[in-house]
C-alpha cells in the first residue's frame, strides 16, 4: 500500500517537473539571446546601482544620476516583460491542468 502511494507521489512530482510552464512559442522567446541579455542586464544593473550608492556619497551625483536613469529604463522594460510572461504562464498552467496531459482531475 505504501509503495503504491510513494510511487504515485514520485510519478506526480516527475510529471510536474517535466511539464513546461510556458507554451512552446513563449519558451523560444524566453530563451532568445536578446531577452537573456535583458534579464542579465536587469540583474547586473540592480547589483550595480547598489554598489554605485557609494559613488553618490563621494559627491559624484551626475554619475549616480546616469546609472540610476539607465537602471530605471531597464527595470521598466523588465517589469513589462515579467508581467507578460507571468500572465501567460498562469494561463498555460490552467490550460494544462484542465487537459488530460497530467492525468489530474480537478
Amino acid at each position: 500500500m505504501k509503495k503504491n502511494i510513494l510511487k504515485s507521489i514520485y510519478i506526480g512530482i516527475k510529471r510536474g517537473y517535466e511539464t513546461p510552464t510556458l507554451p512552446d512559442n513563449l519558451l523560444i522567446l524566453h530563451n532568445n539571446p536578446y531577452i537573456r541579455c535583458l534579464r542579465f542586464t536587469y540583474v547586473s544593473s540592480t547589483l550595480l546601482i547598489l554598489a554605485v550608492k557609494a559613488i553618490e556619497i563621494r559627491g559624484l551625483d551626475k554619475v549616480y544620476f546616469i546609472f540610476l536613469s539607465f537602471y530605471l529604463v531597464i527595470a521598466m522594460l523588465y517589469l513589462v516583460y515579467s508581467l507578460f510572461i507571468n500572465y501567460h504562464r498562469i494561463k498555460h498552467i490552467k490550460k494544462v491542468l484542465k487537459s488530460d496531459k497530467l492525468d489530474i482531475h480537478l
